[in-house]
C-alpha cells in the first residue's frame, strides 16, 4: 500500500524490532476502512484498536521492554546466571514462555549439584568468569545475547501452509519479512527456508491467519567473550522444552566430570573439541 509522508514519519518512530508488525497492522486497518493509501488518521485508528485489546499493565510491561530495562531480568546465583530478554516483560515478539523456561533451567542447574560442585573448586571471591552463564531469548533478535553464553535457548517460529489454504494475496506476509524470505505466487506465499530466520512475523501479519506456525527451540552452547572470544554453536533444534533441559543437564554433567582444576566451560570445550563435546552431550541426553 501507499503511505502518506506524515504516516511514514510516525511509523519511523516505532522501535525497529516491532516496526514490520506494526506496519502490517496499520495497513490491515486501512484496508478494512476501504482505503488504498495509509494516512495519519489510519495510524491513530490502528493504535486505538491495538491499545483497546490489551490491558494497561501489559502496555507498561511492553514499554519497559522497549526501553531495555528488561535486560536486567533473570535468575542470579552466586555460581550461575540465567539472563532473560524482553519477552519476560511483555515484548510482543517473544515466541516462547520465557520465564517458565528460565525457571526450568535454574531448577536443572540447582538439582544436578552444580552449585555445590562449584563451591568445592573455588577459593576466595567468585569472579565474573567463574559463573556458568545462560541466556533465554524469546525470538531470533537475541536481545539477551545468547551468542556469547555458555548455554542458551532461542525461540523460533517457522511458517507452513495448511492444506485448506485461504490466502487472499494481500502481501502482508511479504511486507513483514525483513529477510526477503517470502514472495507471493499466483495463489499463495512461497517461503525461502535458506533465508528464513524463524521470527514468525509473516504469520503474525497474515489477516486471514492462513499461515501455520511451527514452533522450535534452538539450543546453543560454547559462546564467550574474553581474550579468545567465540560465538556459540548450535547444539540441537527441538520442539520440546524437556529436550532443552535434558541437554542442559548433559552439558553440566560433562563439565563436572571432565573439567580440570579452574577450567571454565568454554576452555573445556576447546580441549575436548566442539564436535566431540557436542557428540558426548547429545549421546548423554539421548540415553535418558
Amino acid at each position: 500500500m501507499k503511505w502518506e509522508k506524515e504516516a511514514q514519519d510516525r511509523l519511523s518512530k516505532v522501535p525497529f524490532f516491532i516496526r514490520n508488525r506494526v506496519k502490517c497492522s496499520i495497513e490491515r486497518y486501512a484496508r478494512e476502512m476501504g482505503a488504498d493509501t495509509v494516512t495519519s488518521d489510519h495510524v491513530s485508528g490502528a493504535k486505538r484498536n491495538a491499545l483497546s485489546a490489551i490491558s494497561q499493565d501489559a502496555i507498561d510491561r511492553i514499554e519497559k521492554a522497549v526501553q531495555g530495562s528488561a535486560h536486567t531480568l533473570g535468575v542470579s546465583h552466586r555460581f550461575f546466571e540465567v539472563r532473560l530478554c524482553g519477552g519476560a516483560a511483555g515484548c510482543p515478539l517473544t515466541l516462547m514462555e520465557d520465564e517458565g523456561m528460565a525457571r526450568g533451567i535454574a531448577s536443572v542447574i540447582e538439582s544436578c549439584g552444580f552449585p555445590e560442585w562449584m563451591a568445592s573448586r573455588i577459593e576466595g571471591p567468585v569472579l565474573y568468569h567463574h559463573k556458568f552463564r545462560v541466556a533465554v531469548s524469546g525470538c531470533p533478535n537475541s536481545c539477551s545475547e545468547p551468542q556469547i553464553r555458555d548455554f542458551a535457548v532461542v525461540g523460533l517460529q517457522f511458517p507452513e501452509l495448511p492444506d485448506n489454504l485461504s490466502c487472499g494475496l494481500c502481501g502482508g506476509c511479504e511486507s513483514a519479512c525483513a529477510e526477503h524470505a517470502v514472495t507471493l505466487d499466483t495463489r499463495a506465499p512461497l517461503f525461502d527456508a535458506a533465508r528464513c530466520v524463524g521470527c514468525g512475523l509473516c504469520a503474525a501479519a497474515c489477516p486471514a491467519e492462513c499461515i501455520s506456525k511451527r514452533r522450535q527451540y534452538r539450543v546453543l552452547f560454547g559462546g564467550r567473550l574474553g581474550r579468545h572470544p567465540r560465538l556459540s554453536a548450535v547444539l540441537l533444534d527441538t520442539d520440546k522444552m524437556e529436550h532443552v533441559l535434558t541437554a542442559l543437564r548433559a552439558c553440566l554433567e560433562l563439565y563436572m566430570s571432565r573439567a580440570v582444576a579452574g577450567e571454565r566451560f568454554g576452555k573445556m570445550l576447546d580441549r575436548l573439541g566442539m564436535d566431540e563435546a557436542r557428540s558426548m552431550i547429545l549421546d548423554a541426553a539421548l540415553s535418558r
